[in-house]
């Protein structure tokens, strides 16, 4: 039991006494104060803000660069697949024009135009004519502008976060593969064609190869 002193007299009053038992003074018993928790939870609840923003801060950069990679890993592959479209077209022109084949695709490339539709005598013509033709150079002019557009959308890859640091060496690997075959498909050969299409063979390989670890990022784009 607590006790009080009387401010008057100095007498000893018990807590639950309203006056003094000597002098009749009336006792005022001083309510405890209650603990401040306030400015504890005050702390708290900016302590869970601050990691949660934080946390989100991390989460939206590691989204907006999952998405630019996703971006990048698109684009490499639609130039790939127009690369591939050309190394086709290529390879037909070439083996239509040895062969002497007929073909409402390469027919324009692989005869001239004397109005008899005899055949070009070296292959070399039908390839050149395949060459300076619109279509040709303007998908030619196309892979060249976007292998600069991809190159850029690498660079600006260069400093994954630690999360994704995985993804881009693969990025790195698909992206050399692409170049590789982009830089043999772009320029004009001499080889026979054994050699061009054995080796627009290998290097498809090697693409598809560093492309299936990463293609799911496709996936989720095309969703």
């Amino acid at each position: 039991m607590a006790y009080y002193q009387c401010p008057k007299c100095g007498q000893l009053v018990e807590e639950h006494q309203n006056f003094c038992i000597r002098c009749g003074t009336p006792i005022v018993i001083p309510k405890k104060a209650k603990p401040n928790y306030g400015w504890i939870i005050a702390l708290i609840i900016l302590g869970i803000l601050g990691y949660a923003a934080i946390y989100y801060a991390g989460y939206a950069k590691i989204q907006n660069y999952k998405a630019s990679l996703s971006e990048a890993i698109v684009e490499i592959y639609n130039s790939a697949d127009k690369a591939e479209d050309i190394a086709l077209l290529t390879s037909k022109v070439w083996q239509n024009s040895i062969n002497r084949t007929s073909d409402e695709e390469t027919d324009r490339f692989t005869k001239r135009d004397d109005g008899q539709g005899s055949f070009y005598n070296d292959y070399h013509d039908a390839l050149e004519a395949l060459r300076n033709s619109k279509d040709y150079k303007e998908d030619i002019k196309w892979l060249k502008d976007n292998r600069n557009t991809v190159s850029e959308m690498i660079q600006n890859l260069s400093s994954p976060p630690s999360e994704m640091e995985d993804d881009y060496k693969q990025l790195r690997k698909f992206y050399t593969a692409y170049t590789e075959y982009l830089t043999y498909v772009t320029n004009n050969h001499e080889d026979d064609y054994d050699t061009y299409v054995d080796t627009c063979n290998d290097l498809v390989q090697a693409l598809i190869k560093e492309f299936n670890p990463i293609s799911f990022y496709v996936e989720l784009t095309s969703d």
